[in-house]
């Protein structure tokens, strides 16, 4: 895996810059009207597309769908919401949640990144498929330069489990007389649920 580093910084600033909050309720007509006001400042007359990233619960989903798409929608390009699971209990409210969202949108502004599915008899649900990531963060600064931070996730897994993990590794000129065992290196702690 090659981890691409050049203008790190760079590229990190030209999106922070481009990041900012705006404090709301989701089921506020009025908020969402003084968050569109604030997207057409930072696109600064720009033609600009509209991505709504909504993990919330789905008690709370219509309202914050309706007023983005009624009063903070793209003018003149498209508006899209991607809606985080759980898309419903099961196949019934799954549907009657869509119903509810076309009140607002149309099939292709609608999607879904995870959502229940029952299959057959037994309620299979998809959400159980086993899901792992991993990603490898790095600090930048002469203290940490070259140290991986790996971070890795998971669900549906065959454990359930928290870890955090230490490695220490002998250096060169190490100022302790004492020698430390190879296995005194490796420190793990495991927390379960």
């Amino acid at each position: 895996m090659t981890f691409y580093r050049e203008n790190c910084g760079e590229k990190m600033e030209q999106f922070l810059e481009r990041c900012f909050y705006h404090p709301g309720q989701y089921d506020s007509q009025q908020n969402f009207l003084e968050l569109d006001k604030k997207l057409k400042e930072h696109e600064d007359g720009r033609v600009a597309n509209r991505l709504f990233y909504l993990s919330i619960p789905p008690n709370i989903f219509i309202d914050a769908v309706k007023y983005a798409s009624t009063s903070a929608s793209a003018a003149n390009r498209w508006t899209r919401v991607i809606k985080q699971k759980p898309f419903g209990r099961d196949s019934e409210s799954s549907a009657a949640l869509t119903r509810s969202l076309k009140q607002y949108l149309v099939d292709d502004q609608i999607f879904r990144s995870k959502f229940y599915v029952l299959r057959g008899p037994y309620g299979l649900k998809m959400c159980l498929t086993p899901t792992f990531a991993v990603a490898a963060l790095f600090i930048d600064n002469a203290r940490w330069d070259g140290v991986p931070f790996l971070i890795k996730a998971g669900k549906a897994l065959h454990d359930c489990r928290a870890e955090i993990r230490v490695q220490f590794r002998h250096v060169p000129g190490n100022l302790h007389s004492k020698k430390i065992a190879d296995h005194e290196l490796d420190r793990v702690r495991y927390f379960t649920h």
